[in-house]
């Protein structure tokens, strides 16, 4: 039961009351797929363009300094002197810690993070955030890395994967991290990331949307009591996520990466879930995981203040079906393909788009195109499918009456071509996007 209290959550500015009623937290939470139908009330607008710049972040940051309980500090510095800020809120026990952006372009968990302050400050969400100012003390680095995203490149300015500086912590982003964990010895951590779209989970055509990792602390993976809540934590998520994205959550693999730091800090001591906002269709701005990534959060926060991760099964979270790149931008299944010499044969084409947007084409985009394979691809899904069954591929000047052979040269080099039926031109592919030309 949530103790009475006459001040709410100071540190976000909400007003006094005289009294509340014994209320179970239970009842204050919201369901996943609740918290997604309102993330839009708390969407932080000035973070619209998934590109946003450490600048942008600044802003933000200095919205929120010196608001009565929020704890702000800077703890280093980037290469390029950038500064890495924490906000701390809360008094609980349970210490938490969160990073985002250690991929300088992974930012849709920053955005979420930011998200989630407004979501805090809401006077309606007062309770259920008191219970949490009570349980527990949230410390979020929104951006770890802000050399990278400046940039928007994965790596930081000395060409290193923080991701992979745990040991050596040759990086001052990667010895910020470290330094953070020594100093707050967390309970749980967050590493919030962003994943390739070409991600798919339970079947190839659907995309992981989100996935989740318990990482391993040792080659054995074996199972010890902090990560055990890691991985009771994220079943829990998953079963309040599965009705928003049926089938569309993954799991990475867990084998032991001793250089990384979810690895790491699981090894520690600190029960470590990795939360990978993944592709959606037609969302390349990822706005679903945004909301998804800022459910989950809520969701976590909730479920450690009130213990109820402890219920969970671990066979929650081994039915968790693992992630793999089993997805195309466009996928063009069973087209019929001449040879000079006249024979034919099957093939399917998995074309990709380079760049971050799910959509294959935005207004004015002109993103190179490639074919990343050629062959029998029945295992594989695109977010865009073409059923090429009964059409010839063939190349645009090929004459209406003739099968023309491909070269296959030149058709990696510019990727246009026809698909034909019989004499009519179907779907014309012109660098790689597929255009609708007759019924």
């Amino acid at each position: 039961m949530i103790r009475c209290k006459g001040l709410l959550f100071a540190a976000l500015s909400l007003v006094a009351v005289s009294a509340c009623s014994q209320t179970s937290i239970k009842s204050l939470s919201a369901t996943g797929a609740d918290l997604v139908a309102r993330h839009a009330d708390y969407r932080e607008p000035t973070l619209d363009n998934y590109d946003f710049t450490p600048e942008q972040v600044y802003a933000l940051i200095e919205g929120i300094r010196g608001k009565p309980g929020v704890a702000m500090e800077q703890l280093g510095e980037s290469v390029e002197g950038r500064p890495i800020y924490v906000m701390s809120v809360g008094r609980g026990p349970t210490e938490i810690l969160l990073w985002s952006q250690m991929h300088g372009d992974e930012p849709t968990a920053t955005a979420a993070i930011f998200d989630l302050f407004h979501y805090m400050a809401d006077p309606k969400n007062r309770e259920q955030v008191e219970h949490w100012h009570d349980e527990l003390t949230l410390r979020f680095i929104p951006m770890l890395n802000p050399d990278g995203a400046a940039r928007f490149k994965r790596r930081n300015v000395q060409g290193i994967d923080v991701n992979r500086d745990a040991r050596r912590l040759q990086t001052p982003e990667g010895r910020v991290l470290k330094a953070a964990v020594d100093r707050w010895q967390p309970v749980f951590g967050f590493n919030l990331h962003d994943q390739g779209r070409f991600y798919s989970a339970a079947s190839p055509s659907q995309p992981a949307t989100m996935s989740f990792l318990a990482p391993a602390y040792d080659e054995d993976k074996t199972v010890n009591a902090v990560r055990r809540r890691a991985m009771q934590l994220i079943g829990l998520l998953n079963e309040e996520l599965q009705p928003v994205i049926p089938g569309q959550i993954g799991r990475y693999n867990d084998t032991w990466e001793p250089r990384a730091f979810g690895d790491n800090i699981q090894g520690w001591g600190t029960s470590t879930i990795l939360i990978e906002a993944g592709g959606s269709p037609d969302d390349p701005g990822r706005e679903l995981p945004r909301e998804l990534t800022f459910a989950s959060l809520i969701l976590s926060f909730d479920a450690i203040a009130d213990g109820s991760y402890r219920d969970v099964e671990l066979d929650a979270y081994e039915a968790i079906p693992f992630n793999r790149t089993r997805l195309f931008d466009v996928l063009v299944r069973n087209a019929t393909v001449v040879l000079e010499n006249g024979s034919d044969y099957l093939t399917d084409v998995g074309i990709n788009f380079k760049g971050n947007p799910v959509s294959p084409v935005a207004d004015g985009d002109a993103r190179p195109a490639t074919i990343r394979d050629w062959g029998d691809l029945s295992t594989f899904g695109g977010y865009e499918e073409i059923d090429a069954t009964g059409m010839t591929l063939t190349t645009a000047d090929c004459p209406p009456a003739e099968r023309c052979p491909v070269d296959l040269d030149t058709l990696y080099r510019d990727i246009t071509f026809d698909l034909r039926r019989d004499e009519e031109t179907i779907i014309r592919v012109e660098a790689g996007v597929p255009s609708a030309v007759s019924d």
